[in-house]
């Protein structure tokens, strides 16, 4: 249950808005007994923002669990140069070719993207995610420093399976991705072997394109995207990597951020970036840089 104070007293707002970020000012002798009340009905916690009097909801979101086991990860593998990692390589022109012959038509049109935009309110935002009581998303970091495509094609495989996916070092037997990276193309047959939702990839697409296509994805058809990534710290990743595979599982429902999961933090051993939130802008703009153009699955 979700409890929004308002001063026409206490709206229940059901479960969909749980995890938003909503305010009120207030006076602070009535903060206890506004708190006692909700921890009383069970709705969700609220705190009180630092040197402010707004309340404001946690962020209650399920988060991936990690389920790595690094028994292959390389013990001794020094990052000189981030940025020479390509674990996604690029597509072919045969490969591009070959997708573009293959269209789906989504539930949502460009339209439907822009009127979400334009019309969108921060403060009624909620999180739309993968993860719920019924299905769990494991984490997987890559065992190699070349290997973030097996390690996304485990987080794909066993959310959409909801059982164990193949072992990273049988992934890599069979298509690659221990000493260089993998093309996105046959990574997306893998995965299309191994569960029944009919991956796609597209390359090429604007931002209108790129946010309809995950979006969908993940609020409609209930599976979750890869995106090759050109991540610079600079631009506010984490890591400096050239060309690299991301899982989305969470967006934002007025479009303006997602929710990812990062291989490359398993094997660089920083378990604050296995997963973390960014701007659908920066998602896009670090997957349009990846040059040459690898892609992305949804």
């Amino acid at each position: 249950m979700v409890l929004i104070f308002t001063n026409n007293g206490i709206e229940n707002k059901g479960h969909s808005l749980k995890g938003e970020l909503i305010k009120m000012t207030t006076k602070k002798s009535s903060v206890i007994i506004l708190m006692s009340l909700v921890l009383l009905l069970g709705a969700s916690p609220i705190v009180l923002a630092e040197g402010s009097d707004e309340l404001r909801y946690i962020d209650t979101r399920l988060h991936p669990v990690d389920n790595s086991s690094y028994h292959e990860k390389s013990a001794n593998s020094p990052i000189i140069d981030g940025m020479s990692i390509m674990g996604a390589l690029p597509a072919t022109q045969e490969e591009i070719d070959y997708w573009s012959n293959i269209t789906r038509s989504e539930t949502i049109t460009i339209d439907n993207i822009l009127d979400i935009m334009n019309n969108s309110n921060n403060r009624s935002a909620y999180w739309v995610s993968l993860i719920n009581n019924s299905n769990s998303f494991y984490y997987y970091g890559q065992e190699t420093i070349h290997s973030c495509g097996p390690a996304n094609a485990r987080m794909v495989i066993q959310y959409m399976n909801q059982s164990p996916p193949p072992s990273e070092s049988e992934i890599r037997h069979l298509i690659g991705g221990e000493y260089s990276g993998i093309a996105l193309h046959n990574l997306t047959r893998f995965i299309n072997n191994h569960q029944r939702y009919p991956y796609i990839v597209s390359y090429n697409r604007n931002y209108f394109d790129f946010i309809m296509n995950t979006y969908v994805t993940i609020a409609y058809n209930n599976a979750p995207p890869i995106v090759a990534v050109n991540e610079k710290m600079i631009n506010g990743w984490p890591f400096d990597l050239g060309s690299h595979y991301i899982t989305l599982y969470a967006a934002l429902s007025d479009l303006s951020s997602v929710a990812l999961c990062d291989s490359f933090a398993g094997n660089f051993g920083d378990d604050a970036y296995r997963w973390y939130d960014m701007s659908y802008w920066d998602v896009f703009n670090a997957y349009n840089t990846v040059f040459p153009i690898a892609g992305y699955m949804h």
